[in-house]
């Protein structure tokens, strides 16, 4: 998936510099390594800041990275671990056998 991110103007990076600086090093930070995200850049110019790449898009590929980026990778891990323990419990109440006989011994 790929989010696109609303970031400065070519006539914004011109008026400050500094502030699509930080923009860009937040976002390059919270990437962990492009284990929550990579980036893409794109070229920007302006007549008083020549030419500079800033990111235009952020890629989610997996689903892993999309609960790191959201903050619910633990409560996913925890939804897994209760999908796991209850995959060998009866799914709906008709298919429970209240009394489980020894084989053999069943009425």
């Amino acid at each position: 998936m790929e989010l696109p991110l609303r970031g400065p103007k070519p006539s914004d990076v011109g008026d400050d510099l500094e502030a699509a600086r930080q923009w860009a090093a937040q976002l390059g930070a919270g990437r962990h390594g492009d284990t929550r995200y990579p980036l893409q850049r794109t070229s920007v110019a302006g007549r008083c800041i020549g030419r500079h790449a800033i990111p235009a898009r952020a890629l989610v590929t997996s689903f892993d990275q999309a609960w790191a980026l959201l903050g619910v990778a633990a409560s996913i891990r925890h939804f897994d671990g209760l999908v796991e323990h209850g995959a060998g419990l009866p799914r709906t109440t008709q298919d429970a056998d209240p009394v489980r006989w020894p084989k053999g011994q069943q009425q």
